[in-house]
């Protein structure tokens, strides 16, 4: 997907719709698990969020389970953390301590996989 596309494509259609009286604003959502942000950086592109899995690239070993949200937008911050607090899904400080292990080898798994993936490729 072109995502810097997608979001002209999507802030045109807001413009639009603010002519119309409307509130206009439509969140641009990014599912980054697979590609991670040491591939893409789907904030950098427009997106408003991106979701990610923990427990696929991030924790790299099978043996957590979770999820995360970002964003760069304090408004939309602000209602997640309120949701965050409503549910209570946030992570148990092991699972939190499983990512962070995860995170140190992210960069080696990343680089081999991007490698392997050019030489199946080509």
């Amino acid at each position: 997907v072109d995502l810097p596309k997608l979001v002209a494509t999507v802030r045109g259609v807001e413009a639009a719709r603010t002519r119309g009286g409307a509130d206009g604003r439509i969140l641009i959502v990014a599912d980054n698990t697979f590609a991670t942000a040491w591939n893409q950086q789907p904030l950098r592109l427009g997106a408003d969020i991106v979701m990610l899995s923990t427990s696929k690239y991030i924790g790299g070993h099978s043996d957590m389970t979770g999820g995360a949200l970002i964003t760069a937008d304090a408004s939309v911050a602000e209602r997640l953390n309120a949701l965050k607090s409503a549910v209570g899904a946030i992570a148990s400080p092991f699972e939190a301590y499983l990512a962070l292990r995860g995170l140190k080898t992210l960069a080696v798994r990343m680089e081999r996989q991007c490698s392997n993936a050019l030489r199946v490729a080509e």
